[in-house]
């Protein structure tokens, strides 16, 4: 099991929120961490270089983030290697098991991929002109970024893990008010007086994603819906 924290950035935490790449896990780490414990929260949120791309570190052992394909790293040479095997998930299930985590599912792959590909600049053969008129993502892009979290999730629970899921446009696009409630009474029910500022501040970074991404293409909610 040292060997897992040996290979990871991430180490258990009291909370966890387990995202795939573009999805705004970082931005919203940060607000949790800003709405939910004030100054008991060393936190960082950091705006890069665009205005939808955000770094975030936390400590006091409070929050921590990562993807499935971090937490199923087990490269230890030049190759990159991944473990996305039920026992892999089960070994993870054991770092986490004092832990609440939340996993944000990734249920509009074609969206969450053109945000990570905006934000990285890895747009290469117009492949995002090509997603966002199929709204399919290519399958070996999908299998690196997306199709585990289901099955993540599933066996975190087998192992009596303490899981939230939350589907991605239910925070970030429908703003559905139900659902923020929810993951604030997971974490911290003490803070549920904060629904209505968390709400405001994912609306107000939605707008940003929507209007950084309608200089290159015409996306509305109705679109990613």
């Amino acid at each position: 099991m040292e060997q897992l924290y040996l290979n990871q950035s991430w180490m258990p935490a009291e909370n966890v929120l387990v995202f795939p790449a573009g999805a705004g896990g970082n931005f919203l780490a940060g607000i949790l961490g800003k709405c939910l414990w004030d100054d008991k929260f060393n936190t960082s949120l950091e705006q890069l270089g665009n205005v939808i791309e955000y770094n975030f570190s936390g400590d006091n052992g409070i929050f921590h983030t990562a993807h499935v394909s971090q937490l199923a790293d087990t490269t230890t040479g030049a190759t990159q290697v991944k473990d996305y095997s039920n026992t892999k998930f089960k070994e993870i299930a054991n770092v986490f098991k004092d832990s609440n985590v939340i996993i944000l599912h990734p249920d509009v792959e074609w969206y969450i991929y053109v945000l990570w590909m905006m934000k990285t600049d890895d747009d290469t053969n117009d492949t995002m002109d090509k997603i966002v008129v199929t709204k399919v993502v290519p399958p070996e892009n999908s299998s690196s970024h997306y199709k585990h979290y289901d099955r993540f999730s599933q066996i975190l629970k087998e192992c009596n893990v303490n899981v939230i899921d939350i589907q991605y446009t239910d925070l970030f696009i429908k703003h559905n008010v139900d659902s923020i409630r929810q993951l604030i009474n997971f974490i911290n029910k003490d803070k549920l007086n904060q629904a209505t500022e968390l709400l405001e501040l994912l609306t107000q970074y939605t707008n940003l994603q929507l209007d950084f991404i309608n200089k290159s293409y015409n996306i509305t909610r109705t679109d990613i819906i």
